[in-house]
């Protein structure tokens, strides 16, 4: 994921990928945010749901490189993370993923 994320565009995010998660049967699914460069609460929250419908369609969601400053921010505003798999890189994921 490159740019800001708000509600709607983690909305979009969800509306698209959901169903390909269902149809591809995926064991996992990776969100990258390496270049995510603004995240609002509401955007983290609802990015947050669609990672939870991905649990709920069988798969794994796993977060990827999540940098210093947007940590920062999702435990100042309280984003919850609980049994979301949290890695530090996209390369860490992909290998996560492969072994699994």
């Amino acid at each position: 994921l490159i740019g800001a994320l708000d509600v709607e565009r983690s909305q979009a995010i969800g509306a698209r990928l959901l169903p390909e998660v269902a149809a591809r049967r995926a064991g996992s699914v990776i969100l990258d945010l390496t270049g995510v460069d603004a995240l609002e609460t509401e955007g983290a929250e609802a990015l947050m749901k669609v990672a939870r419908a991905i649990q709920l369609l069988g798969a794994r969601p796993i977060l990827t490189g999540i940098r210093p400053a947007l940590a920062e921010m999702l435990v100042k505003r309280g984003v919850e993370l609980g049994g979301i798999l949290t890695l530090r890189s996209l390369h860490e994921g992909l290998t996560r993923c492969r072994t699994a």
